[in-house]
């Protein structure tokens, strides 16, 4: 379907959209439901943020009490150093 040449891309060819939804990719999937929007969505994504304070978004975070899990980089073994 991402193919540059339309004579290639899938769903563009003499079959159009039959050629995509008869793909095994698809075997069992309801285009019924789909279409008539009775298939209830894999992910809801949470109400925007009502303020750039609202963390509604974001789960609880812990902080890393364990400091020694990440240790320091030493400036001669950092391999960003003269990235730029």
């Amino acid at each position: 379907m991402t193919k540059h040449d339309l004579s290639e891309r899938f769903g563009n060819l003499h079959r159009g959209v039959a050629d995509i939804k008869g793909h095994r990719m698809f075997d069992g999937f309801n285009w019924d439901d789909l279409a008539t929007k009775k298939m209830k969505p894999c992910h809801v994504p949470s109400p925007p943020a009502s303020s750039k304070d609202d963390l509604l978004e974001y789960g609880k975070f812990s902080e890393c009490q364990d400091d020694q899990r990440f240790p320091p980089i030493k400036e001669t073994k950092d391999p960003f150093l003269n990235f730029f």
